[in-house]
């Protein structure tokens, strides 16, 4: 039996006061438990050494079986392949690129002239949409940056090149003496560019017939009776856009009609609509205007409503590349419409044959149609 004293005793060192600012001893609990459960520690991924030391060959007979090379009995790679898969391994793609083996990853650099282009158009979020799926068939995958300049855009080339974190570059918005074309030869890696610059380089391009698809526009608006017709580029310095505007001036010219109408268009709605007044008020103005993309479209929509000119009954308009927000405006805008995921899979199929050991050349991805609307 203990005493009353002793238990007296006892309660009272049980008791004692705790200093501020120190817990008791016996109340003490780890911060980590007090404020979060501890966190079941990861599964290490499964490496080669794992297969080679489960499947109780060497490292090398390993790498033999899981690579598809000679060296090891088909009875030993069957072995190897199956232990790979029971413990999960997968092949890492830095390691094999650091064996100077395919990282399975194609780049795409884009170089944007400002603050107000570094959000991709709908048109070219649906493009490299189409390039991601058609990778991913083949399991493969995309590297995408934007950059401000063109010599930065060279330096990005070099840099994955070198590094070989890509097996291929996908090239787009192609300019009159581009230095990628080049530069990618000299870097020996597989490139195809996204439009059509047959007859400027050797590297494999999928291209699109702007020019016919010039030509059916500019049909259909003959048919409604305008003769007078401009044409807003959002960037002139591209090899497309050059061409779009070659095409442009040859029909008008060959239909005996004004074909001084490319103009440079006006970067935000105030000066387009200082731009619009001067063209509306020419002795001869025009009646029809083909926009460079939906954004412009609908930055000239707004302007031509701060001018009190409505549309079509003023100025008919037409957009190059449509997107959904033609179907939303009022009016609906007519456009020139190219599915931009099927040209951008197969300018990635084009891309995955050079990749293979196919010969790759010239094609054609998309066939453009106009789609009519309200605005003319």
């Amino acid at each position: 039996m203990v005493s009353a004293g002793k238990t007296e005793n006892r309660s009272v060192t049980e008791q004692r006061p705790t200093p501020v600012g120190r817990p008791s001893s016996r109340s003490r609990t780890p911060v980590a438990d007090q404020t979060r459960k501890r966190r079941p520690r990861q599964q290490r991924r499964a490496t080669i050494v794992d297969v080679a030391r489960a499947s109780g060959v060497s490292l090398s007979a390993a790498s033999y079986a899981l690579n598809g090379k000679p060296g090891v009995s088909e009875a030993t790679r069957a072995l190897v392949v199956r232990t790979a898969e029971q413990l999960g391994w997968v092949p890492s793609h830095t390691a094999r690129a650091l064996q100077g083996q395919r990282t399975r990853v194609v780049g795409l650099v884009f170089a944007v002239d400002g603050p107000a282009q570094r959000s991709l158009s709908d048109y070219m979020m649906r493009f490299v949409n189409g390039i991601n799926t058609e990778l991913a068939a083949d399991d493969r995958a995309m590297l995408v940056t934007t950059v401000d300049s063109a010599e930065s855009e060279l330096e990005v080339y070099r840099s994955w090149a070198s590094q070989r974190r890509v097996d291929g570059f996908v090239i787009t918005n192609v300019r009159r003496d581009d230095a990628r074309l080049d530069l990618v030869q000299k870097l020996e890696i597989p490139a195809v560019i996204a439009g059509d610059v047959r007859g400027h380089s050797p590297v494999p391009s999928v291209w699109t017939d702007d020019a016919a698809a010039m030509t059916m526009t500019l049909d259909h608006l003959l048919s409604k009776g305008h003769r007078r017709i401009v044409r807003f580029s959002d960037n002139p310095h591209y090899l497309h856009a050059e061409q779009r505007a070659a095409a442009f001036e040859d029909y008008l010219a060959e239909h005996g009609l004004r074909a001084d109408g490319n103009l440079t268009a006006a970067p935000n709605r105030v000066e387009t609509t200082a731009q619009l007044r001067v063209l509306l008020a020419e002795p001869d103005p025009p009646t029809a205007l083909i926009c460079d993309s939906a954004d412009r479209a609908c930055q000239t929509l707004l302007a031509l409503k701060d001018l009190g000119r409505p549309v079509p009954e003023d100025l008919a308009l037409v957009v190059w590349d449509d997107a959904p927000v033609c179907e939303i405006t009022t009016p609906t805008l007519t456009a020139v419409a190219r599915d931009a995921f099927d040209y951008g899979a197969a300018v990635a199929r084009q891309l995955v044959a050079q990749l293979s050991g196919t010969a790759a050349g010239d094609c054609q991805g998309i066939v453009s149609e106009l789609i009519v609307r309200e605005s003319s």
